[in-house]
């Protein structure tokens, strides 16, 4: 089953229904899932009005059982031979020997993502923030939305922050006492005037929001990079694999220095970062990772979605 847990909202679906609908259109946007949840809700609202249990709490307990069966069966079965094929690991597998595809399909995981709509962000959970609020017109929202990625271009950080920024060329549709389209694809940003700039993960609201208990994870970081519209990128955009290997930018984790970036697949930049210790990194004393980023190529930045810790 999978659970869309960078939004905090948990769906139980199957995962390869989810791939299949979405195997057959590889620009599937938000919109596309979000047919596809009301196709189901309305399909579950009509298998409960003809449901034969009148009992709404029996009927409840049922399917709760049934579900927790099922996420059972799903995490002990064996995985089928198609799952070799969605991820391109090979390079992992021959350079980590206690690798497992596995880890990516059933064990814990938590995103830190700055996409939005997403119930992290507007809890104010991603930035730690008792700025909170929920979907709303430009320029009337109540939760951090961050910075203007124009001008964050121009300025350095303060205070070694990496920060969190947002586009309204193309993507905010400013339409007064309306939402638009608010699916919007925020980002975190590093650019060559910087320096250092770093993230806490998981910061403090989200341990608190998520129970986290850093021992149920493996310590592999994955990173997604900000798709480009069309596949075509603006000056100066940096991509996670191949300007890392150029030495472009740089990134560390609790210090250790980040050697390779390892690119997995997929149009939004999937990668799994590796240090000089490999793939999986040992939590701080806290059971955080300090995440640290550096653009060292001139008039240059990078941008990633998000953070996903496993």
């Amino acid at each position: 089953m999978i659970y869309f847990q960078c939004t905090k909202r948990y769906f139980s679906i199957p995962f390869f229904t989810v791939f299949e609908k979405f195997s057959k259109d590889h620009a599937a946007s938000g919109h596309g899932l979000a047919l596809f949840l009301m196709d189901a809700l309305l399909s579950t609202l009509q298998d409960l009005s003809e449901h034969q249990i009148e009992d709404t709490r029996l009927l409840l307990s049922q399917l709760q059982q049934e579900d927790e069966d099922l996420h059972t069966n799903f995490t002990k079965a064996e995985l089928p031979d198609f799952h070799k094929n969605l991820l391109k690991v090979d390079e992992l597998a021959e350079s980590e020997p206690k690798f497992n595809t596995s880890f990516f399909y059933k064990r814990r995981s938590m995103c830190h993502t700055g996409r939005l709509p997403s119930q992290i962000r507007y809890q104010g959970i991603l930035t730690d923030t008792d700025k909170v609020g929920q979907q709303a017109p430009v320029g009337e929202e109540k939760y951090y939305t961050g910075f203007d990625k124009s001008e964050a271009k121009k300025i350095s950080t303060e205070n070694g922050t990496m920060r969190l920024v947002y586009e309204m060329h193309k993507e905010r549709e400013n339409c007064p006492g309306y939402i638009v389209k608010p699916d919007y694809p925020d980002s975190f940003f590093t650019n060559h005037l910087d320096g250092w700039t770093k993230l806490t993960f998981p910061n403090e609201a989200e341990k608190k929001a998520y129970g986290y208990d850093p021992t149920q994870y493996e310590g592999i970081i994955i990173i997604h990079a900000k798709w480009c519209s069309w596949g075509k990128c603006p000056k100066g955009f940096l991509t996670p694999v191949e300007d890392h290997a150029e030495k472009h930018w740089e990134m560390k984790i609790n210090d250790q220095l980040v050697s390779t970036v390892i690119g997995i697949g997929g149009r939004d930049g999937a990668a799994v970062v590796k240090g000089e210790n490999g793939i999986i990194f040992t939590p701080n004393s806290n059971g955080q990772y300090e995440i640290e980023i550096r653009v060292n190529k001139d008039e240059s930045y990078l941008e990633l979605s998000d953070f996903v810790l496993y």
